[in-house]
């Protein structure tokens, strides 16, 4: 997976582009998951914890746009240019 993402990280995909690569991992995970065979448990089910009835996998989107809130946190509290450029025109209340 770590080299798929690699791959794709060199192209400059849209938000919209990354989101749909992290789903198509995400169904990749479960077919790993069920050898390729139907799911026998929801995946809903599955991401939920131990103590819940769950196995705790993973939600790879949600952490996907938790990075990328990050991320975006990061650059509108930095002391440089871009940052300037994007509080005058988007008001920033972090």
């Amino acid at each position: 997976m770590e080299n798929i993402l690699k791959i794709w990280g060199r192209r400059y995909l849209t938000l919209y582009g990354k989101v749909t690569i992290t789903n198509a991992i995400n169904k990749l995970l479960f077919e790993f998951v069920w050898n390729a065979k139907p799911d026998k448990v929801k995946g809903s089910s599955m991401k939920l914890p131990k103590e819940k009835g769950g196995v705790s996998v993973p939600d790879i989107v949600l952490k996907d746009q938790a990075l990328k809130i990050v991320w975006v946190q990061k650059i509108m509290r930095a002391e440089n240019t871009w940052n300037i450029m994007i509080q005058n025109k988007i008001p920033c209340h972090f």
